[in-house]
């Protein structure tokens, strides 16, 4: 149940967020801090350790710290947003959201940049493929 739950609010905020990174290229800071407190409180109610938390949510701190370095190359909303889902999913799945993204960006840059729709500049809103893979990892679990 409690999966159920966190996948589904998961999914919610995940897709709320694509939508938003498409149409305006930002995500709202309300909707972030919104699913973060909803994310606290799941954990809170499910009595999980806190160490568990910081877990799950450092591949979104690294993510942050990725974008700081390369100057947003990454985004800092991708980043929150990795951080927000670090709350709502056990930390493998947490990683596994973000390299399945991070394959199907690769894969369709890589087809627009054959094709010649993009050039090496080109820049993509990376949350349309972390709903993708999201997507895609729990049909796969759930088959």
């Amino acid at each position: 149940m409690q999966e159920m739950l966190c996948r589904g609010l998961t999914a919610l905020f995940l897709l709320l967020c694509t939508w938003q990174d498409i149409r305006m290229a930002r995500i709202s800071g309300r909707l972030i801090c919104l699913f973060g407190l909803a994310g606290i409180l799941v954990r809170v109610i499910c009595k999980s350790p806190m160490q568990t938390w910081i877990f799950c949510i450092l591949p979104g701190v690294g993510i942050l710290a990725f974008g700081r370095l390369t100057k947003e190359q990454i985004g800092y909303g991708d980043g929150l947003v990795m951080v927000v889902a670090g709350l709502f999913l056990k930390a493998a799945g947490v990683i596994s959201l973000f390299l399945s993204g991070l394959v199907l960006c690769a894969v369709s840059a890589a087809v627009l940049f054959l094709t010649g729709k993009v050039t090496t500049r080109t820049a993509f809103p990376f949350l349309p493929f972390l709903l993708a893979g999201f997507v895609l990892q729990t049909v796969i679990s759930y088959t």
